[in-house]
């Protein structure tokens, strides 16, 4: 009797899983040692029944990891899925797109050009487009595809989605990478893979420097883990940026990025919104999503 006691004493209650009708089952931070929410969980039937009417996927990793190509592979199941919900998918690498002639004289290619001194201005840019979405009401599933190393970065789409009524969950790239390398937990694997399959020019340094920087999520943030729907892309071999598009030139004006086009767009159905970056500096404790 004793030695039962003593095992139960070291083993710990049973951990209580919940069921998807429950709504904590959607908006309760889990622990690392708990069955992970899923991909599949916000995704598939039954579950995305009961899942949360307002949903932001905030994915962050490293250049290469997968994430453009994750994040357009999730807005085209929720588009089959739910043919008239309003899904947005926001992306920094859509800044980066620029418009360069090419051999046919009625037609643009674009063509991805990475711009160090630029990005800071850029993530302002795709911040407050994510700002405008959530409070014009023009997205009701918001991905937000973008490096996000600092933890500041990550606080910011977070905090900025609760004061909306969205749920926030955050992607690890990272977490999926080391997965697909067979657990690996060397960094200079994660590094190398990573330069391997980026497709946007960055180099072996400056992936190992962001590496090298990045911030670790605090446990309080709701996770999502999305490595069922990364393996299947990778067993169809869908690694990297999609392929450039072609489209007429503008006539009697400058050519304008997608990003740029989004903007404007965005801009005609919000007249008044806050201009500027910092949505005050919100950690997720106070912001949060219990119910």
């Amino acid at each position: 009797m004793e030695k039962n006691s003593e095992q139960e004493e070291q083993s710990g209650p049973p951990v209580q899983r919940l069921s998807y009708t429950d709504s904590r089952f959607f908006t309760v931070p889990r622990k690392f040692t708990e069955e992970a929410l899923t991909l599949d969980d916000l995704l598939e039937a039954p579950a995305r029944r009961c899942r949360p009417p307002r949903i932001v996927l905030i994915i962050r990793g490293l250049p290469g990891s997968g994430k453009s190509t994750l994040a357009r592979a999730i807005k085209e199941e929720e588009e089959a899925a739910s043919p008239l919900a309003k899904i947005r998918l926001l992306s920094l690498d859509d800044y980066f797109v620029v418009e360069k002639a090419c051999s046919s004289e009625d037609q643009l290619q674009l063509v991805y050009e990475y711009d160090q001194a630029k990005e800071s201005d850029y993530k302002c840019n795709l911040f407050k487009a994510f700002r405008k979405t959530l409070l014009s009401g023009y997205g009701d599933f918001v991905i937000v595809d973008s490096v996000n190393a600092s933890l500041t970065d990550v606080r910011h789409y977070y905090a900025c989605a609760v004061e909306n009524n969205f749920i926030p969950y955050v992607i690890e790239m990272e977490a999926i990478v080391r997965r697909l390398l067979d657990d690996c937990i060397a960094g200079e694997e994660i590094i190398a893979h990573c330069y391997k399959h980026n497709r946007h020019g960055r180099s072996l340094a400056e992936i190992r420097a962001l590496y090298d920087s990045w911030e670790l999520l605090p446990p309080e943030y709701l996770r999502v883990d999305a490595y069922s729907m990364a393996v299947k892309l990778s067993e169809r071999g869908a690694v990297g940026p999609e392929v450039p598009r072609f489209r007429p030139k503008v006539p009697g004006g400058a050519a304008v990025s997608l990003a740029e086009q989004d903007q404007g767009q965005q801009q005609q159905q919000v007249l008044t919104v806050h201009s500027d970056y910092d949505t005050g500096d919100v950690p997720p404790s106070s912001v949060s999503v219990h119910v």
